[in-house]
């Protein structure tokens, strides 16, 4: 979530509309807390610096709950003043204030730009004028409701006050001077516009914004007058309220306080201060500030000038929130969420008895593969018969692939237009065997890699179609494995200066039957199990498991792929190499239609049958986002 611009005071309107009656008392300062803590996640902050043990217990216990519940809390009593709120408020409405030529400065092109401010809308444009504006989409539903603050923060209201000016002052000036700030790049330090990164997204959105780093380097726009001076006073200021905030958070995980703070190197963590600004709206019923999305980071604190907009999704629906005065609006972000991850114990499968165990052993182990794919889509193959010595020699192998020159690797580079942190090498081997002709060596490890991992996954195929109560040879016969798509992936996530920065790889699920993985142990997979993201450990000489679209596809939903990502850390380069199994290019993947029919009647297809060379096509031509290529094909929910 971007720091929104808006009035520090609540719509008490909003808050009165939530009570039973009216209040027989005055609505004053303490009654209005004594409201939200009633109704929402409300953070004490000065309890939380400089309460008493007990206060600072409870506290504690209140910022667990309120990042386990909500992800989303007010802070009160933080010490920022109230004139360094509104400050800054009317600095950024001075930044977007400027003419169109100024704020092209800072433009930025890059996601790294560390100031950018590309614009597209200005409040005196209409949406005829502005036809690649995202609108709202039909499923988004509003429910009235308040959300946990910060308060008592000790940031003076004065100080919220002149930020609020100081951006508002930003975004009134001429377009010619906000385009010196537009910024072209996520890295770019100043960066100032409608859409994050215009280049991916092609979309725009109802709202300019400037977007700017401000720790451990300090940037600020050079116009309007004053607005760098309250801008980094109230960053300092936030700083110590993050960190106060997570060391909390982090004794209310079982940590030690500093945990997170030395853990993640806070003390050169990036801090990123954003204003956004949203014009009146002709239509709004046509139109988006902003689309519905998570933060990267760990915690974003935010201010507003009283105008509402903000809703977070609870429990499955979207809800509106509101504010208290000077109080910050908290949100936990993706890498918090990854700090906290779990490890799982993911389900283990003992190969060599599914191959050539007695009938007992061999019954109980389809079982516990279906059970695997089913309630998991992940799982652990032990005992496979691949030596460690193969094992070992593939990853050097690759590694050596990516020790080469630049000028090297060209030779095999492709075309590709995501980029994240990583390198990677992905070659076709089945039907068809290629390899790179560098390194030395690594064309003949990764044709005996291949042939045994492909061994492996067709037996475990094998079992799979049993567990679905079909012919153990189905799925063979049926997507025509002799002549499947088999694809070698090596991956390389370097070492990362700023891992909350950064993705390995996005959520996703693999196109394809089963997906054969092996790393360097060094940790960064994680899979969504139930709803939440959990770490995958590994065992020694074992291969990790994950099933794909296709097998979702003709087991009509039964058994589901997996969304994973993968993490990058700024302790070690992690890397890994998954082997994908696919259908032959040429056959058409549908539900079985032996599981379309039983005893309690006929189940109706829950996907359209596709080539699997369409699919392949389809998801290449699309960027990398969660299920997006399998709800293509999807026909009815599962």
């Amino acid at each position: 979530m971007a720091a929104e611009t808006a009035s520090p005071f609540p719509p008490i309107h909003f808050l009165l509309n939530h009570l039973v009656s009216p209040p027989s008392l005055p609505l004053t300062p303490s009654l209005l807390i004594s409201i939200l803590s009633r109704t929402q996640s409300c953070i004490d902050y000065s309890l939380l610096i400089s309460g008493t043990p007990g206060q600072r217990s409870e506290i504690v216990h209140e910022l667990g709950r309120a990042c386990e519940d909500w992800g989303f809390f007010m802070v009160i009593n933080h010490g920022v003043p109230q004139k360094l709120l509104s400050s800054i408020l009317d600095g950024c409405r001075g930044f977007f204030d400027l003419e169109e030529e100024e704020k092209q400065e800072f433009k930025g092109s890059h996601v790294l730009d560390p100031i950018s401010q590309p614009t597209k809308i200005t409040s005196i444009k209409t949406l005829a004028e502005s036809p690649g504006l995202t609108s709202i989409p039909a499923t988004h539903t509003f429910t009235p409701d308040l959300h946990g603050q910060v308060i008592n923060h000790g940031v003076p209201q004065k100080l919220l006050s002149l930020i609020l000016d100081g951006c508002r002052g930003f975004f009134d000036l001429e377009e010619e001077e906000k385009q010196e700030f537009k910024g072209n790049h996520v890295l770019d330090p100043i960066r100032s516009g409608t859409s994050f990164n215009v280049s991916v997204e092609k979309a725009f959105y109802w709202r300019d914004f400037l977007k700017v780093f401000v720790h451990p380097v300090f940037y600020s726009p050079t116009k309007p007058a004053g607005l760098s001076e309250i801008s980094l006073e109230y960053s300092q200021r936030v700083r110590e309220i993050a960190r106060g905030l997570l060391t909390g958070i982090s004794e209310s995980l079982g940590l030690e306080g500093s945990y997170i703070d030395k853990a993640l190197n806070l003390e050169r963590g990036k801090q990123i201060f954003i204003a956004n600004l949203y014009p009146t709206c002709p239509q709004p019923e046509l139109a988006m500030g902003m689309p519905s999305h998570s933060d990267h980071g760990l915690l974003t604190l935010l201010i507003q000038n009283g105008i509402g907009g903000l809703q977070i999704q609870h429990k499955g629906k979207w809800v509106n929130v509101g504010t208290h005065s000077n109080s910050f609006l908290v949100n936990t972000g993706d890498h918090l969420e990854v700090t906290s991850v779990p490890e799982a114990s993911i389900p283990v499968i003992d190969y060599s008895l599914l191959i050539s165990g007695t009938p007992g052993q061999r019954s109980k182990i389809v079982h516990e593969l279906g059970r695997a794919c089913q309630d998991w889509g992940f799982f652990m193959v032990i005992n496979h018969g691949v030596p460690q010595k193969l094992l070992s020699s593939i990853l050097d192998g690759c590694r050596g692939f990516f020790d080469l020159e630049e000028e090297e690797k060209q030779e095999f580079k492709g075309n590709h237009k995501a980029f994240y942190w990583r390198d990677f090498l992905k070659v076709f081997v089945h039907p068809v065997f290629y390899s790179p002709t560098k390194p030395a060596g690594l064309s003949e490890i990764s044709l005996e890699y291949s042939q045994r991992v492909r061994e492996i996954a067709r037996g475990l195929l094998t079992g799979i179609s049993e567990s679905l109560g079909l012919e153990g040879s189905y799925i063979d016969k049926a997507l025509n494995l002799e002549r499947g798509k088999q694809i070698f992936i090596a991956n390389l996530y370097p070492t990362c200066p700023q891992p909350e920065l950064a993705m390995g790889m996005p959520p996703h699920s693999d196109h394809g039957l089963l997906t054969l993985l092996i790393q360097n142990g060094i940790g960064g997979l994680q899979i969504q199990h139930k709803g939440k993201w959990v770490n995958v450990g590994t065992h020694p000489n074992s291969f990790l498991v994950n099933t794909g679209d296709h097998l979702e596809i003709l087991s009509n939903g039964r058994y589901k792929s997996v969304l994973h990502r993968a993490m990058v850390n700024s302790n070690g380069t992690r890397m890994s190499i998954a082997m994908a199994h696919g259908p032959s290019l040429d056959s058409v993947v549908s539900p079985a239609p032996e599981l379309l029919v039983s005893s309690e009647g006929d189940e109706p297809a829950a996907y359209i049958g596709m080539k699997y060379k369409d699919y392949l096509e389809l998801q290449q031509s699309n960027k990398l986002d969660g299920k997006s290529c399998l709800n293509r094909v999807r026909i009815s929910a599962v």
